[in-house]
């Protein structure tokens, strides 16, 4: 049936004033193309949730342990871990257009600086994906894990945790271009 999740929340009241029925486990979410983007963990689907009717209006199959999601670019990123793929959604069609190859285990997505950024959990690079070119390429940072990003137009933060799972994490920045 699938998890009702919590939908807008007012600023001024800080309360939940809608409820949205999404696929199970739902996990990242954002918003664009006047759309809400729902990662759903649980059925490898992302769905669109119309605003204003509050519910899913579309549902976008990804591939397999699908992550994470972002808008940039005018598109939908969304990024699936099995598959070593990082998928691009046309908001006008609800299609992906492109499904590009970003290493092993592709978790967090975001875009800045032109381009997508996606982390990996496997290896010891990040990805730098050209939304014009569709094409990637692999960004050495010698950290094992590198699976969290944040994106500014200056530079891009990165956290890695350790396989054994250190409590802390290490930061890199580094130049966007």
């Amino acid at each position: 049936m699938g998890d009702l999740v919590p939908g807008p929340i007012d600023p001024a009241t800080n309360r939940v004033t809608a409820r949205i029925r999404v696929g199970p486990q739902p996990c990242g979410v954002v918003v664009g193309a006047d759309a809400l983007w729902v990662d759903g963990y649980g059925t490898n689907n992302v769905e669109r949730v119309d605003p204003t009717q509050m519910q899913v209006v579309a549902k976008i199959p990804v591939g397999p342990s699908l992550w994470d999601v972002e808008f940039g670019a005018g598109s939908v990123w969304a990024t699936s871990e099995l598959d070593g793929t990082v998928s691009r959604i046309d908001p006008a069609t609800n299609t992906i257009t492109a499904r590009i190859k970003v290493g092993s285990g592709p978790r967090q997505v975001r875009y800045g600086a032109g381009a997508v950024w996606v982390g990996n959990a496997a290896g010891k690079s990040i990805w730098r994906v050209d939304p014009a070119t569709n094409t990637a390429r692999a960004v050495p940072i010698g950290l094992l894990g590198p699976d969290s990003l944040a994106v500014s137009d200056r530079a891009i933060w990165v956290s890695a945790l350790s396989w054994t799972r250190k409590v802390s994490s290490t930061y890199w920045s580094m130049s966007a271009s």
